[in-house]
């Protein structure tokens, strides 16, 4: 199975083409988008379109606290869905899907891209539902930073406040939200491979970008990283130019 998640950057207003065209590429069994502003207005709306393009059966829209809207498809029919809004900025979708002999449970987030404390209770609040026996996947951007990761921190603390930045600490980087997941057990499949920037790409307009980061992950359990058979961060032409966001993609068998 092939999972790719990617932040659209809001709704790829001008550069749906190419986010279309690199997800046809990817040919996900399971796609997660974050920023799909705009997607849930029309008839039939963009969102309903590329559900019946993809050949998605299932395919669940997150109509947030904000304008910031998340989408979740996937091919196999889901066995339920919700979408959360209460204790989160956005919102959270969890999805649950066949899966060999049992079920598959996905959580696709966008968290809160203003202060570390804020996303600390959104993830607290998932990790609560989460089975650890279970095969549970959570991808998303993240807004938070891995202590682990390449960084000289004191440079990029300086970088970050030069741009104005204060979302990943002000006197000192935060780590606060991934070191919870992995304590918690979760595990992040992106660390097991060589690091990669999810942010900037070249298309990208935004200061809160101004640096290369990691923001977008999939954190498994146990269980389902046992299975995972590979990960990427999709670069190429078109992903280049779809959005702010690289996706990223996360195979298991």
């Amino acid at each position: 199975m092939k999972v790719v998640s990617y932040n659209c950057f809001e709704g790829a207003q001008h550069t749906r083409d190419y986010l279309v065209g690199c997800l046809n590429n990817l040919n996900a069994d399971v796609v997660q988008l974050q920023e799909i502003n705009g997607w849930g207005e029309g008839s039939a709306t963009p969102f309903q379109r590329f559900a019946q393009e993809g050949h998605y059966a299932a395919a669940v829209f997150g109509n947030s606290n904000t304008r910031f809207k998340l989408g979740t498809y996937a091919r196999p029919t889901a066995l339920h869905s919700e979408v959360l809004t209460q204790g989160f900025w956005h919102s959270a979708i969890h999805t649950k899907l066949p899966y060999h002999d049992g079920s598959l449970y996905l959580w696709n987030v966008h968290l809160n891209p203003r202060a570390e404390d804020d996303r600390l209770c959104e993830i607290d609040a998932i990790l609560e539902a989460v089975d650890f026996d279970s095969y549970t996947l959570i991808t998303g951007d993240f807004n938070s930073l891995a202590r682990y990761d390449t960084y000289n921190q004191q440079s990029l603390l300086e970088e970050l406040r030069v741009c104005g930045l204060k979302k990943f600490g002000e006197t000192a980087l935060r780590f606060d939200v991934i070191d919870r997941l992995n304590e918690a057990g979760l595990v992040d499949i992106g660390s097991r491979y060589l690091w990669q920037n999810t942010v900037p790409t070249p298309a990208n307009t935004d200061t809160a970008h101004a640096t290369d980061l990691r923001l977008d992950y999939a954190f498994a359990t146990p269980k389902l990283a046992k299975r995972v058979s590979g990960y990427r961060v999709v670069k190429d032409e078109l992903s280049d130019r779809a959005s702010d966001h690289y996706p990223i993609e996360i195979t298991f068998n």
